[in-house]
């Protein structure tokens, strides 16, 4: 058995018990814990010897500001407990999630069922050796922050009682921050329903010719796996061995007594052997009984004797020692006898007081046997004190010796186990359905006044948190109570949301247990949902017409929030763009992306020109994208070309003079769309048409000096600028 001071500190199994040797498994469950080092002490305790230590270090290192995916797994170990031949024990969980940054791909490398008789906790491929452990799933993809079920199921029922250790290996590829992770398997196949015997033998010292030596005591207790009344009934295989009583019934964790007697007087001096057999349900026990029946002593010679030949001592651990018992040395002999003590033990918790003396024939003397439980932890423990009887000349006194059996019960103290869990994580996308709710066990053991009641309290308030059952009671020791616990992402915005469970626990004299209040953690990540993000909304280009090609401007495409990846994106265009808007590459594809935006203003005429790009997106298998399809508009302005000059008057057709005609009338026709634009000669003559199409065109210009009226006419093709053009008027 052993005790934990730290919940990050797990074990499996916590409990057993072995012959000769046996492994351990000892795992650290760092999630949720700070950057730092954390210190904890396994505290092992057993029937026999004193209790061992072990300190166990750890340090929790921080994760890189981008580590990519991270390979979690709680908890690290796991315990199930079944009963011979009946129903496998439920099904319990392990949590992978990924703390990291991109998406994790992880599988069951390892399943591997370890040998009983080493039990070691070395490495082994991937085989097919363990059958009594399976998983509902063998892979699987999470998402960044987020984390994904498995669930361990157990077959137990054609296995023998037992310790079983299996150990799974998880991996997530090479380069993945903390991959493999590999998770100890424990299954504990109890016994049916059986008795435990305060001894396995007993032994009886008598002279013939004198009265039977006193009564030995049995205990008798029903085993963990055992439920409601037991019966129980003992049989003699000798004539000179009895018992009483021979039945009776034990109910819950109370013992049954039994006075185990011998009939010395039918028997002739020598040593006699035989035994009990004890049986409840299928199960039978035996306990051996040893006779020594001595010759009758010269009549001078001193006889000893004790009473009782056993003793019981019950104590809860780290209360104060129980009171001392006495034991009665008789001497019925003749002459005096001399006495010491011998403490048959392996531990000093037993002693005697006094050690040793001498009684007069025919009077008595009283020793104190005492037990001492400071260093002892909770079990039974068997001792004898051995009297030994010598005349006057040190020869062996009829009677001796003389055993004395010590039974010492060490309960264990009202205490409230760890829960079955020191955390549990939840994950969600925001907007979509709750994730399932999951189990935490918590356990009273010990020597309690029944019923043990229970209630948990939140340290933060937590609304999206839900408890069922929050409080209750346990009536009996090792009894274990399932908490659900759900969680509901209604109206709660991404973010990661924590709280810790407190159990207390009291009973039924109002003492809190030992361990009170006990606590585990809830943690919810809320994760975004996955969103297309592009940018920028607008895009405004620009091109000269009869041009090929012009400046490009960059459309940023990505995605946000727990995807299923790939994501994979198309960007097109609208009908009516599909002449002058030039997408990519790429137009197409997985993952962010930056798409570069062109036009071709070619057969483009001057002017403004609208168009829309819609982007559309889904996830692996289809998965929905929100704010997908989205469009980006698209504006395009394509420049013609200027014509511009000045209006020159001249004096005849010849232009034999000339002068600058300011206020002229220049009326500008498209030969080809029938449009005219009219503009007025500046102060100085000088004209400008702007925004020309390539075209052909005439120009009619006409004015006056404000005494000669001026009128002219000029056809020309456009095909470029045209400058500083001479727009001659003559006399009208």
């Amino acid at each position: 058995m052993y005790q934990r001071a730290k919940p990050w500190l797990l074990l499996s199994p916590p409990q057993g018990m072995f012959s000769a040797s046996q492994t351990i498994a000892v795992a650290v469950e760092r999630a949720n814990l700070k950057p730092g080092d954390y210190k904890g002490t396994i505290t092992f305790t057993s029937n026999i010897g004193e209790a061992q230590w072990v300190h166990v270090t750890m340090t929790v290192r921080p994760l890189p500001a981008n580590p990519g995916p991270v390979l979690e797994v709680i908890p690290p170990v796991l315990s199930f407990t079944a009963l011979d031949g009946e129903a496998d024990p439920p099904a319990q969980v392990l949590t992978v999630s990924n703390p990291g940054t991109q998406p994790l791909d992880w599988s069951i490398t390892a399943n591997n069922a370890l040998p009983v008789a080493s039990q070691s906790l070395l490495p082994i491929m991937f085989d097919a050796s363990s059958n009594w452990l399976s998983t509902d799933v063998s892979s699987g993809v999470v998402v960044p922050r987020s984390s994904s079920l498995l669930h361990l199921i157990v077959h137990s029922r054609a296995l023998l009682p037992g310790v079983y250790t299996d150990v799974l290996s998880i991996s997530a590829g090479h380069g993945v921050y903390d991959s493999p992770q590999t998770i100890s398997v424990s299954l504990t196949i109890l016994p049916r329903c059986g008795l435990t015997l305060s001894a396995g033998s007993m032994s009886f010292t008598a002279v013939l010719g004198q009265s039977n030596p006193s009564y030995q005591s049995l205990s008798l207790s029903a085993n963990s796996s055992c439920s409601g009344t037991v019966n129980w009934k003992a049989l003699s295989a000798a004539n000179w061995l009895s018992l009483t009583p021979a039945s009776g019934q034990i109910k819950g964790s109370t013992n049954a007594v039994t006075a185990i007697g011998v009939n010395a007087s039918i028997l002739r001096p020598g040593t006699y052997n035989s035994y009990i057999i004890v049986t409840v349900a299928q199960s039978t026990q035996t306990v051996m009984v040893q006779l020594i029946v001595q010759a009758p002593p010269s009549p001078s010679a001193p006889i000893m004797g004790a009473t009782p030949l056993s003793l019981n001592f019950s104590t809860t651990q780290g209360l104060p020692n129980p009171p001392g018992q006495v034991v009665t040395i008789t001497n019925t002999g003749k002459s005096q006898l001399s006495w010491h003590t011998t403490v048959n033990i392996m531990t000093s918790w037993l002693a005697a007081s006094p050690t040793g003396g001498s009684i007069a024939p025919g009077q008595t003397g009283q020793v104190t046997i005492s037990i001492y439980t400071a260093n002892l932890t909770p079990n039974t423990y068997v001792g004898q004190v051995v009297f030994v009887g010598a005349d006057s000349n040190g020869a062996p006194a009829a009677g001796s010796p003389q055993t004395i059996t010590v039974n010492l019960l060490v309960l264990p103290p009202c205490t409230l186990q760890p829960p079955s869990l020191s955390s549990l994580a939840f994950s969600a996308t925001q907007g979509s359905s709750n994730p399932g709710p999951q189990s935490v066990s918590i356990t009273g053991t010990g020597n309690c006044a029944w019923p043990l009641s229970w209630h948990t309290t939140l340290t933060n308030p937590a609304s999206w948190l839900a408890l069922a059952a929050a409080s209750g009671s346990l009536v009996a020791s090792g009894q274990s109570v399932p908490i659900t616990v759900s969680v509901n992402t209604a109206g709660l915005n991404a973010g990661t949301y924590s709280t810790r469970v407190l159990l207390s626990a009291t009973d039924g004299s109002n003492t809190a247990a030992q361990g009170s209040p006990r606590f585990f953690t809830v943690t919810l990540t809320v994760l975004q949902p996955c969103q297309l993000q592009i940018g920028p909304p607008n895009l405004m280009l620009s091109g000269v017409q009869g041009q090929s090609s012009s400046s490009t401007q960059n459309l940023s495409l990505s995605e946000t929030g727990a995807c299923a990846l790939p994501v994979t994106w198309q960007a097109q265009g609208d009908s009516g763009s599909s002449g002058w808007l030039v997408l990519g590459p790429p137009a197409s594809g997985t993952g962010s992306a930056t798409v570069p935006v062109g036009v071709n203003p070619r057969n483009l005429s001057p002017g403004i020109y609208s168009g829309t790009i819609t982007v559309s997106a889904f996830g692996n298998g289809g998965a929905i994208v929100q704010n997908s399809p989205q469009t980006v508009n698209v504006t395009l302005t394509v420049t013609g070309y200027t014509f511009s000059g000045s209006v020159i008057a001249c004096s005849d057709s010849n232009c034999t003079s000339s002068k600058r005609l300011p206020g002229s009338s220049l009326n500008l026709l498209n030969n080809s769309t029938n449009q005219t634009i009219i503009v007025t000669a500046d102060g100085s003559g000088n004209f400008s048409f702007a925004n020309l199409a390539l075209d052909s065109y005439t120009l009619t210009v006409n004015g006056t000096d404000g005494t000669i009226n001026y009128l002219g006419t000029v056809s020309f093709n456009l095909t470029g600028d045209k400058l500083s053009f001479p727009a001659n008027v003559y006399p009208h």
